[in-house]
């Protein structure tokens, strides 16, 4: 049973390192470059992000890039192309703009877990006082796939996330097992508007 780390991105340089360093805990990361959308001419990131994700993958076998040649049809295409694992093996989604917390119990306490998915303790912002709870840990299944929009992910048997299904509670199982996501896209906001000022 592999732990993998799933995330999308296109153009997220500033944001996406941090990302990956908190999946340290993860037996590989799988990470979605490119625009997604219909609408969209550009296709890989642009920012510095390919050239990073490139280097990264050749220094940390752990590591997977999975680039593109032109825009995904939509996000439902980009995401799927992270669901690489196996049977057996469970995904852990973060977005670059966010921190995971407390993963290092997670992998031992999954092989022996009866549900096929798990709510994880989300905050908007480091400052939330109350957390979200948000469907991003899953077992592979067959014939799994997002469908529909960015939040739903089936398999050939049932739908496995969306927002009529909740997840399980990894306290719920274990109280010592409580795994947090965290949201820093306030760096990337205090950015964009220090750079207006100027």
């Amino acid at each position: 049973m592999a732990l993998i780390g799933c995330i999308a991105t296109y153009n997220d340089i500033d944001l996406l390192p941090g990302a990956i360093k908190t999946l340290v805990d993860m037996d590989r990361v799988i990470v979605v470059d490119g625009a997604a959308g219909s609408g969209k001419t550009e296709g890989a990131s642009t920012d510095g992000t390919v050239e990073y994700l490139t280097q990264l993958a050749a220094d940390d076998a752990r590591v997977a890039f999975v680039p593109t040649d032109g825009p995904w049809p939509d996000k439902m295409a980009q995401r799927s192309a992270y669901l690489l694992g196996e049977a057996g093996d469970w995904y852990f989604v973060l977005e670059p703009f966010e921190r995971a917390y407390g993963l290092s119990e997670v992998k031992l306490f999954l092989t022996s877990a009866t549900a096929d998915v798990f709510s994880i303790q989300q905050y908007p912002q480091p400052w939330a006082e109350q957390p979200v709870m948000v469907q991003r840990l899953f077992r592979h299944l067959p014939g799994i796939r997002y469908e529909g929009t960015p939040d739903r992910v089936v398999c050939d048997a049932k739908v496995l996330v969306g927002p009529a299904r909740p997840g399980s509670l990894l306290t719920d199982q274990d109280p010592l097992i409580a795994p947090r996501i965290v949201s820093v896209m306030h760096k990337r906001l205090r950015a964009e508007r220090t750079s207006l000022m100027r």
